[in-house]
């Protein structure tokens, strides 16, 4: 069997609240070696072995957490023994931790990234059938050269790509036109589909060694809005990207 490594942030998938209730809960509760002793059939998958990096709300997750989860996968993923490395992560900004891993990921072995929308107390949890296909597609060896990617709802997307589009279903996220990169049969994986933007190994930003990141601010343009806006962002800020109407445009 492979040698899988889940390395756990919190979010949804370690909440916990009310049983049967998949509303007002407290995120990032549960420890990780809890919510693998609730699916005895993943043992048979892989080799497990779990890290509890963070616990936390995914609203919680900013550049020092994405630094310390990168650095701490690059140096699991430079280990032979390691096949493939899981993240459990909440959904609310899963996207643009997947995104950023997949430019600062300096390894092609798999790396996915899985959550849920309910918490581990509720009624029909999604954590453990999530959890339970990452590990299967991280230790798939066609999973091998696709970048960073995420497990959710049994389906498979590019950690580029990838966008959370309801925050009430259990199937939170999608590629949209860009389709997804294949889907989950209980453990079997079906790939039909790969990026071929470069990420991993071919990004730029792999090969470096980060402490921090420069701050980079978004405006959002909307009718109406003021510029002033920009000057407020430039005072503590070294770059700004602007979100403009239609193809980019702004007043």
């Amino acid at each position: 069997m492979k040698n899988i490594i889940i390395v756990a942030t919190g979010g949804t998938i370690a909440g916990s609240g009310k049983v049967g209730k998949a509303t007002n809960y407290q995120a990032g509760k549960i420890n990780i070696k809890e919510i693998i002793d609730s699916i005895p059939m993943i043992n048979e998958v892989a080799n497990l072995k779990a890290i509890q990096l963070f616990n936390v709300d995914s609203n919680e997750m900013n550049e020092e957490h994405w630094i310390i989860l990168a650095n701490k996968i690059n140096d699991l993923a430079s280990q032979k023994n390691v096949d493939g490395i899981v993240v459990t992560h909440g959904t609310d900004t899963l996207d643009e931790t997947a995104y950023f891993l997949n430019l600062t990921i300096n390894t092609y072995k798999p790396v996915v990234l899985t959550g849920a929308m309910r918490p581990a107390s509720a009624t029909s949890a999604d954590g453990p059938i999530n959890l339970y296909q990452a590990v299967c597609l991280a230790s798939c060896d066609d999973a091998l050269g696709h970048g960073v990617m995420a497990v959710f709802s049994s389906t498979i997307y590019s950690g580029r790509d990838i966008q959370k589009i309801s925050n009430f279903k259990t199937d939170a996220f999608d590629q949209k036109d860009f389709g997804c990169l294949g889907y989950m049969q209980d453990h079997e994986v079906h790939f039909f589909s790969k990026t071929f933007k470069k990420h991993t190994l071919q990004s730029l930003f792999s090969s470096q060694n980060y402490n921090d990141l420069p701050a980079v601010g978004i405006a959002y343009y909307y009718a109406g809005a003021s510029h002033e806006i920009l000057y407020s962002l430039a005072l503590n800020h070294q770059g700004i990207i602007l979100t403009g109407s239609g193809s980019g445009n702004y007043s």
